[in-house]
This record gives structure tokens, C-alpha cells and sequence, in this order.
């Protein structure tokens, strides 16, 4: 197990016929430009995990707090691009599926994803 600070932990998974990386992730709720530069941490590490592993897929499970369309997505998607991974659930869900129901503004919205690559 790889425990890379307080927002990820990795674990490699190794069966006869592959290395797979799990790569726990959990992002604060907090804002501002802190937390975008943690963000942008965890992005970060992230790829360096995937880049200096000898892995042969991942799957990345995390508590992004982000919307598919937003500017988080499209970084983190940039940032994991010569991984080519899949945002698994998009494919897989419908798309008025929802991760989080606000109590207090009786909305929903999508902050959980999967991304996943395999060989």
C-alpha cells in the first residue's frame, strides 16, 4: 500500500495476468485558492503514481467534488491524458444519475467518479 498524504491512498493488485493500480481519492469541500492548489496536487501525484508504477491498468476511485462538466473535469482529464483513461460511469449511467443529494438546497449533483484504464 502507498499512502501519499492525506487525500490518496494507492494499492497495487497483482493477479497471473496483470498489475492493477487502486488509487483511493478524497478532495475537502473547502474553496478557495487552497484548495484548488491541493487539487491540482492530487492531480498531480496522481499522475506521477501511474507514471512510475509498472502497472498494467488503474482504477481511480475518488470523491473529486466536480461536475463532468467542469473546469476541474477537463484538469484532471489533461492531467491523466497519456494514461488514456475512462470516466467509467459516464459510459455506464444515465445521465440525470446523481452522487449527492444537498439537504439544505434539495438539489443533486455527480462529484464521485470512477476512472479507469486497463491493458
Amino acid at each position: 500500500m502507498v499512502n501519499t498524504g492525506p487525500h490518496i491512498t494507492a494499492v497495487e493488485m497483482n493477479n497471473v495476468e496483470s498489475l492493477i493500480l487502486l488509487v483511493l481519492v478524497y478532495i475537502p469541500t473547502d474553496c478557495g485558492s487552497e484548495a484548488d492548489e491541493d487539487f491540482e496536487f492530487v492531480c498531480g501525484t496522481i499522475d506521477a503514481l501511474l507514471t512510475d508504477s509498472s502497472v498494467n491498468g488503474f482504477v481511480i476511485a475518488a470523491d473529486f467534488k466536480f461536475r463532468l462538466t467542469s473546469a476541474k473535469h477537463d484538469f484532471i482529464s489533461n492531467c491523466l491524458i497519456s494514461h488514456s483513461p475512462t470516466t467509467a460511469h459516464v459510459n455506464l449511467l444515465d445521465d440525470d444519475s446523481f452522487t449527492y443529494i444537498s439537504d439544505c438546497h434539495s438539489s443533486t449533483s455527480w462529484t464521485d467518479h470512477v476512472m479507469l484504464m486497463t491493458a
